[in-house]
């Protein structure tokens, strides 16, 4: 298993700077330690990927804002996929196992966006935007059914964040950012309906979490008091479909696990 990074980098001018890179990667293979696994699905092999990246930065209105981009293509071979199996006992109940496998190859391509502007003394508003597209090549699932073309789980099309920081003197500094996702697959397993994949049963929902900070500074150390997820808001980070409950005939459907609600805190930071 072989990495390494190749960079070319051009200072254009003061303000302007460009690079491409073309990385490799891997992710060693394992075993899956689950004893009710047939032999076949015990180990997976080393993942590997090929990233190659254009990126440009540009500092703006005399080094009061800045702008960073990235266009990325990504090339992965041996794909390294969370995948499960239902195996039914005599009694009708089902055993629902989680295992990683490999997938044959697929791709990953986007645009990373990144600004800042400093307004004034007091204000201070910043950003980020990722899109993202992926998809399988040849990948056909243990149970026999292609996925080639299909979305990778966890790939969300859109990520963003923006925020505001409201500084009014040197102690005090206020914070209010939101973070917002598109949909995901839950998983790298889809089930089918007949000939139609159940998209609804095995995705998340598109969500945009208010977060918020209040912090103190003085010269060598600092206290924020902070608070995530703000709205409180109920949303799944984490679904499987497979047949369980006997009170429906062991009916398959979703079962969800919920991410973090509202959670706040206080972090003191001290410089020696």
């Amino acid at each position: 298993m072989v990495g390494g990074k190749l960079v070319l980098s051009y200072q254009q001018n003061e303000n302007s700077f460009w690079y491409g890179s073309i990385n490799r990667g891997y992710k060693a293979g394992g075993t899956n330690t689950d004893g009710s696994l047939p032999d076949e699905l015990r180990s997976f092999d080393p993942e590997y990927l090929t990233n190659y990246e254009l990126g440009y930065k540009v500092s703006l209105l005399n080094n009061d804002a800045y702008v960073r981009t990235a266009v990325f293509y990504m090339d992965r071979a041996d794909m390294q996929v969370k995948s499960s199996k239902t195996i039914t006992r005599e009694d009708g109940s089902t055993e629902f196992i989680e295992y990683l496998g490999n997938a044959a190859s697929g791709n990953n391509y986007g645009l990373e966006v990144e600004a800042a502007w400093q307004i004034n003394n007091t204000f201070n508003l910043y950003g980020s935007l990722g899109l993202l597209e992926t998809e399988f090549n040849d990948f056909i699932t243990d149970d026999g059914q292609s996925l080639s073309g299909e979305e990778q789980a966890h790939a969300p099309n859109y990520q963003f964040n923006i925020g505001v920081n409201y500084q009014p003197n040197d102690a005090w500094l206020f914070n209010i950012s939101l973070d917002g996702k598109d949909e995901f697959y839950f998983s790298d397993t889809r089930y089918y309906d007949g000939e139609r994949i159940i998209d609804n049963d095995i995705k998340s929902e598109t969500t945009v979490l208010l977060n918020a900070s209040i912090s103190y500074l003085a010269d060598n150390w600092q206290v924020k008091l902070w608070a995530r997820n703000l709205t409180d808001k109920d949303y799944s980070n984490r679904g499987f479909y497979f047949p369980n409950d006997p009170r429906d005939g062991y009916t398959p459907k979703q079962y969800t696990l919920l991410a973090e609600p509202l959670v706040f805190g206080a972090t003191l930071d001290y410089q020696f």
